[in-house]
């Protein structure tokens, strides 16, 4: 669900997108499961087909079911206990899920529904224990939220440390990473599930830094705040973080500024300072809810001395923040940055997190 303020109040609210949970349903999950159906509804194309029911059916014979019933099923057979879940959710919906047993091999278990281009969590996906029910809330159509019973304890919806229990865009970070947060916001607002707030993420230094040898540049993509950051390789495609969102006026884009890094030469980037603003006239949680918080600058610092600083359009320093970083161990790289982007077409990241990994 996604709301915006239509005024001075905070308190009043307009829904501008999203979904909203009408009902809700309480369902056990047989103790011998064999299979698992999924029914589907497609609102249009493959990337609007959405998980409208679950049907749960055990070896004896006995089945429930939560949601929607649909001819356009899939189906998966369970071997093991059901211990946990991974969801592809967009803002509207539940798209795929991967189901983890006790006997599966999670890096081989497979999708079942559509996750292409959809935010991705991994906080439903426990690592002991068995799936014993689940709660599901769904709108006129579709499964909207979900949320698992393990043995006789309450529903649970979030588990785990922000890597395991935040949505993440295009994929969940590799268990090798350590996340660094910048005053991006506390982690428990993007794991907590009453918000929809993926966060977007580029490993531009790839899996253990295996990249950053052919890391030429950075390109910064600005206008009233910072709204892309594209890393450029000598023998690889280039890798964007944030989307380019068309300004309100031409003139309020500055162009492009680029930041050359000598990769092959080994040099990499060691630390970043991160300044942001609020809008003034409500406080941190309201900027924290309502994603007015703003990503004003960024300086990058580099192994070879250098740095350079990227500013958002109009930018001061009245009322900044500003949270720095610095990476002194010699067995860890930056290999990725995290960020929030904000929906509408002028204010860009909400803040900046690091990626660290072993080399």
């Amino acid at each position: 669900m996604i709301l915006d303020s239509d005024g001075d109040d905070p308190e009043e609210f307009r829904l501008v997108g999203g979904c909203l949970s009408l009902y809700h349903h309480h369902v056990r999950i047989p103790d011998c499961l064999q299979t698992i159906t999924l029914h589907l509804i497609d609102l249009g194309g493959p990337e609007n087909i959405f998980i409208a029911g679950l049907t749960f059916r055990g070896i004896d014979g006995s089945s429930t079911t939560a949601g929607y019933l649909s001819p356009k099923q899939m189906s998966i057979i369970i071997v093991g206990q059901l211990q946990g879940l991974s969801l592809a959710i967009d803002s509207r919906g539940i798209r795929a899920i991967k189901f983890h047993t006790s006997k599966s091999d999670r890096s081989s278990d497979v999708w079942v529904g559509n996750p292409h281009d959809c935010p991705k969590t991994e906080r439903l996906a426990f690592s002991s224990g068995r799936v014993s029910a689940v709660d599901v809330g769904f709108d006129g159509c579709k499964i909207t939220s979900l949320a698992a019973v393990q043995g006789l304890g309450a529903a649970q919806q979030t588990q785990g440390n922000l890597a395991s229990a935040a949505l993440w865009y295009p994929e969940v970070p590799p268990a090798s990473a350590t996340l660094q947060n910048l005053e991006l916001a506390d982690n428990r607002y993007f794991t907590n599930s009453k918000y929809y707030a993926p966060l977007v993420w580029a490993h531009f230094g790839g899996q253990r830094g295996e990249s950053l040898r052919n890391l030429v540049s950075i390109t910064f993509t600005v206008n009233k705040g910072i709204m892309k950051m594209t890393f450029g390789y000598n023998s690889l495609p280039d890798l964007t973080l944030g989307r380019h969102v068309l300004p309100l006026h031409e003139y309020w884009e500055l162009p492009p500024a680029k930041f050359i890094i000598n990769g092959p030469g080994g040099e990499f980037i060691t630390g970043v300072d991160v300044s942001y603003s609020m809008t003034e006239r409500q406080g941190y949680q309201y900027a924290l809810e309502c994603d007015f918080m703003r990503l004003r600058a960024v300086k990058v610092y580099t192994n070879y001395g250098r740095s350079r600083t990227f500013k958002a359009r109009n930018a001061d320093k009245s009322g900044w923040s500003v949270q720095r970083f610095r990476n002194t161990s010699e067995n860890t790289r930056i290999t990725g940055f995290y960020t929030r982007q904000r929906p509408d077409r002028a204010a860009g990241f909400t803040g900046l997190g690091v990626v660290l990994e072993t080399v």
